[in-house]
């Protein structure tokens, strides 16, 4: 023993006390049993033999527990161990149903929905499978696979039966499963289909631990998200919110109450990394009269005034940023940064000196317009052409925004209202939330020749997540949103484009859920070659340049 003893010090000592391994952290629910949490051998040595670090998360119901746990992995493994309780599914208690564990059932749900909300690559083996499609599926059956799936080509993987069904890979997430056992079927090809599924997760893993680590050292910024439209339906910025909302607020079909989850919260926002977010005071446009320009003025600073209060009854998690320095600070606080932009120009009225009170509330940024042409300019959408770009007042409000420092935002408006702006702007312009015409030829989205401009001129296109803008078949998803990035950085360079969601605006956002989806943006720019410093360009530091440009006439 005292050899033992001597031998494993001596080890130690040889191999220091900081580990520099890059290996991912792959969590493994346990077992439960008379008392005990455990997981078999093998589980553990095949992410041992496939590049990870095995770790064991016991069997608890302590949602803090979980909740601090998940945030540590990379990976998530779900083994198998066991039947899921019949009465989850609708199903009536067969005769042979003998080793149910409802306990370890919540323990492995719960793990499963914060992997998931975090992005978390997933591997469910067996009883995993089943856990997992009834989490993303309303009719499973257990031994029959789910609908809304896609079989995995990337594989080739086959079980004994030949049934390529029971091996599934849910589209657009880094989540997997098989309903059997590829670890207990003896034949060396099952056993290559093992370590196939194993290193298919450690290559998830390792690609989302390089995610979290980027995310940690650059600013990510969403320039533009419509969830103060939910505030009167009981939004609560601290939680996660499901409210009933008509489906025409979404640009959905239909007249019937529907539960919609809000897109942006802090918890959401923790979730996705994500370290600030523009919220907009947005409101359709309305007729021009002096009685109707009086009230926008009026509705948009009871929106800014609404969303000031809600940063304020929750200071101690999230801060109104109005400064660069602000975000920078913020994030080093560990807090969440939450920015004011103005939806469309009409909220000034006729009168431009509301332009200073926005300033002082700490407003950033304005879009000139929304769907309709206003007292400023003419819009992309339902214009009827009444300026021919820029009206005699929409150019006195450019040149009082450069004063003011306030962003001018072009997104939404025509395109002789965006080059009339490029030509009189003598600061660099953004595009808030919008799109390429060059990848998707849509109204909405914006030429090259006025990107050509505005890069020109230092500005900045954050590329919209709406589908109708990302592709012509109005079904989009993350890899509609790189092509755009990917089209904004071979035409006109790395340092010109940037990320604004409008999430809350709409309800088709590529197939993204919400902001804690984010990372799946990281990840596909990862896998498109992007390096550390160019992702956190276009996450925010693009974005930030132009802010910090355009702010500088206060100093």
């Amino acid at each position: 023993m005292l050899k033992l003893i001597a031998d494993i010090n001596r080890k130690i000592d040889t191999f220091g006390t900081v580990s520099d391994s890059t290996q991912p952290l792959i969590g493994i629910t346990a077992n439960n049993n008379d008392g005990l949490s455990y997981i078999k051998d093998r589980f553990s040595h095949s992410v041992i033999k496939a590049g990870g670090i095995p770790f064991i998360i016991p069997v608890t119901k302590d949602i803090n527990i979980l909740t601090a746990i998940v945030e540590k992995l990379d990976g998530l493994l779900i083994p198998g161990g066991g039947e899921i309780t019949p009465e989850a599914l609708k199903e009536l208690y067969p005769p042979d149903c003998n080793s149910v564990k409802t306990i370890q059932e919540e323990f492995e749900l719960m793990m499963l929905r914060l992997a998931f909300n975090r992005q978390i690559p997933v591997l469910g083996i067996h009883r995993g499978h089943h856990l997992i499609n009834i989490t993303f599926s309303d009719d499973m059956k257990q031994y029959i696979a789910a609908r809304y799936i896609e079989n995995n080509s990337d594989l080739s993987l086959r079980m004994e039966h030949g049934k390529t069904s029971d091996i599934i890979k849910y589209a657009n997430y880094p989540i997997m499963s098989v309903k059997w056992h590829p670890d207990s079927i003896s034949t060396d090809y099952s056993k290559n289909i093992m370590m196939k599924l194993h290193r298919w997760l450690i290559g998830e893993a390792t690609l989302y631990a390089k995610v979290k680590t980027i995310h940690r050292k650059i600013i990510t910024l969403d320039s533009h998200t419509d969830t103060p439209l939910f505030f009167l339906n009981g939004y609560k910025l601290s939680r996660r919110n499901i409210i009933k909302v008509n489906p025409s607020l979404l640009d959905l079909k239909g007249h019937v109450l529907i539960d919609y989850e809000v897109k942006v919260d802090i918890t959401k926002m923790r979730e996705g990394m994500c370290d600030a977010v523009y919220m907009v005071a947005y409101q359709p446009q309305g007729e021009l009269t002096d009685e109707a320009s009086d009230k926008a003025i009026q509705t948009a600073l009871s929106i800014i005034k609404k969303i000031r209060q809600k940063v304020k009854n929750n200071i101690s998690i999230v801060e109104q940023a109005v400064t660069v320095d602000d975000v920078i600070r913020i994030k080093q606080q560990g807090k969440k940064a939450i920015l004011i932009g103005v939806e469309n120009g009409y909220a000034i009225g006729k009168k431009i000196k509301t332009l200073t009170t926005f300033a002082d509330l700490g407003v950033v940024y304005m879009t000139l317009s929304h769907n309709g042409d206003n007292d400023i300019c003419d819009s992309a959408i339902n214009s009827k052409k009444t300026h021919k770009g820029l009206s005699n007042f929409g150019k006195e409000v450019v040149r009082e925004m450069n004063r003011l420092g306030i962003m001018i935002d072009i997104s939404h408006t025509s395109e002789r209202t965006m080059l009339d702006v490029l030509l009189i702007s003598s600061k660099p312009i953004i595009a808030s939330h919008s799109a390429l015409k060059a990848v998707n030829n849509h109204p909405r989205n914006i030429s090259d020749r006025v990107i050509r401009l505005l890069k020109n001129r230092g500005g900045v296109v954050q590329i919209c997540l709406y589908d109708e803008f990302l592709n012509a078949r109005k079904k989009a998803n993350v890899d509609d949103i790189i092509k755009h990035i990917n089209y904004m950085v071979r035409a006109f360079g790395i340092n010109h484009v940037g990320i604004g969601t409008d999430f809350d605006g709409c309800d088709r956002s590529a197939g993204l859920r919400g902001i804690n989806e984010m990372p799946r943006i990281t990840t596909e720019l990862l896998r498109a070659g992007y390096t550390t410093q160019e992702i956190g360009k276009i996450w925010g530091g693009n974005f930030l340049r132009v802010m910090k440009d355009v702010q500088s006439v206060r100093t």
